[in-house]
């Protein structure tokens, strides 16, 4: 494997990825935006599929980096929860911005994706569990059984994430995810 190779060919299905969609894009098409063979690429990759899993698994990365970030930076437990789940927001509509098909890497038909999603997932269950089983041992937050909790704050949040977060208009969507954080930690707090 050729580290160099594979990121201009990453490169390349990411550009063509943004603007034609997973679908649209073929092997051809990143091998001649690559400047390379089509074999060349199949030295790099299995597959189409490979070379999205890998694109789509490199952008959830960034949304639990920036969710991990945000849950360890300064503020009382309410203040980095908020923190946590506004980057998870703002990072999804950043992935988004990069293209009129950059979503299809986060939430989209194609199989790759669908499976990276799923691991995104229970990843970013981890990160909220971890959170929350730190902010109980503080005794901030009244959780007992910080998994469960973690579920079901997603559900909660769905409208927050891709798919129907790619769906709406964002005119308020900043001032609606704050309601959701301020009603969501009034039942999560001790009283």
């Amino acid at each position: 494997m050729d580290d160099d190779r594979q990121h201009k060919i990453l490169l390349a299905a990411e550009r063509l990825v943004a603007h034609y969609g997973v679908a649209k894009t073929t092997i051809s098409d990143i091998a001649r935006e690559a400047r390379i063979g089509v074999g060349t690429v199949y030295l790099e990759f299995t597959s189409k599929d490979a070379i999205v899993a890998r694109l789509a698994s490199e952008r959830h990365e960034r949304i639990l980096n920036a969710m991990r970030d945000a849950s360890q930076s300064q503020g009382s437990c309410h203040d980095r929860f908020r923190a946590m789940m506004t980057a998870r927001v703002r990072a999804f509509i950043e992935v988004a911005d990069h293209g009129a098909h950059a979503s299809d890497l986060i939430h989209c038909s194609c199989e790759a994706v669908q499976n990276e999603f799923e691991a995104f997932k229970a990843a970013q269950r981890q990160v909220i569990a971890e959170f929350l089983r730190g902010s109980s041992m503080s005794g901030d937050f009244a959780i007992h059984d910080p998994d469960l909790a973690a579920t079901a704050i997603l559900r909660a949040y769905a409208t927050f994430t891709p798919p129907l977060l790619y769906h709406q208009t964002f005119s308020n969507l900043f001032q609606e995810l704050d309601l959701m954080h301020q009603l969501l930690l009034d039942g999560l707090s001790h009283r």
